[in-house]
């Protein structure tokens, strides 16, 4: 009698133990389908996001070196907070540039630093603002914004940046070896600007 009891109670624990494997089963199946939808969903959405963000690139891109080309680019930087409009900065920047704006070119660098962006973008908007530091005589604001830059890929137009803010102080000595120190794995261009500058210092 025993024998029976125990093994209806065991048949009843193995079918309340399949009744719990279902149930769980039933969940995790739901909560991968929610889990794939959502990533799909985001995923097209980025998509669709940066689809859009191309095309008024290019829209805006088509107006460099026009009237309206400020305001457009000032707005799609600051409606697109993604490389496009990283780049669109970098180029409405060398605008300001040319047309001796400095102190907006400067703006628009120092404001897109905030975006999310590779660590070398963010080097190379750290390099174009000290060399407008640099012609604006804010000699040490320069240095400080390089010296900070460890990446070797821009070690060359760091030290030419500092190699100048060295003669704008009058130490030349400092400046020869920045010079020097850029030398290194420098390109043609780079390379023949540098010894340009170190045999006037000679």
């Amino acid at each position: 009698m025993n024998y029976i009891k125990n093994k209806i109670q065991i048949n009843k624990f193995k079918k309340q133990d399949f009744s719990n494997y279902i149930i769980w089963l039933i969940l995790i199946v739901i909560i991968s389908v929610i889990c794939i939808f959502i990533w799909n969903f985001f995923g097209s959405y980025k998509t669709k996001v940066l689809f859009n963000s191309v095309k008024q690139y290019e829209l805006v891109n088509s107006q460099l070196y026009t009237d309206k080309y400020i305001e457009s680019a000032k707005k799609f930087i600051l409606e697109n907070n993604n490389i496009y409009g990283v780049i669109t900065a970098l180029e409405l920047s060398r605008v300001f540039v040319n047309n001796n704006n400095l102190n907006d070119a400067q703006k628009i660098l120092t404001n897109i630093l905030r975006k999310p962006m590779n660590v070398n973008i963010q080097d190379l908007i750290n390099i174009r603002i000290a060399r407008i530091k640099l012609e604006q005589g804010n000699i040490d604001d320069a240095i400080t914004y390089v010296s900070s830059i460890k990446n070797k890929l821009w070690q060359s137009m760091i030290q030419n940046i500092l190699g100048d803010a060295f003669i704008y102080k009058g130490d030349k000595l400092s400046a020869k070896s920045s010079y020097k120190l850029g030398l290194d794995n420098s390109s043609r261009f780079i390379k023949n600007i540098l010894i340009l500058k170190l045999n006037n210092i000679s």
